[in-house]
């Protein structure tokens, strides 16, 4: 019986999820920046979308950000359970 957490649906998203997550990072860190100027948003978009590709072509960055996504996950819950019990002392 198949189950909606089966393992052999999450490894076809295996590309996908990092492309993604490098596009949204790459994107955010452009428009805080405002490294282009002001109102470039279509150009911080293309930009973005070039450099996911380019991650997509990479076999190497990929397995490298699935291996890291999780850690880094981890120490922001860490992170943040610590920061709650500061504030609570």
């Amino acid at each position: 019986m198949a189950t909606i957490l089966d393992i052999g649906l999450f490894e076809s998203f295996n590309t996908i999820f990092p492309v993604l997550l490098v596009f949204a990072l790459v994107f955010a860190i452009l428009q805080k920046t405002n490294m282009l100027g002001k109102d470039k948003n279509t150009l911080n978009a293309f930009i973005a979308i070039l450099v996911a590709f380019l991650v997509l072509l990479s076999k190497t960055v990929i397995n490298v950000v699935n291996y890291m996504t999780p850690w880094f996950v981890i120490v922001l819950i860490f992170t943040i359970l610590l920061l709650l019990l500061y504030q609570t002392l």
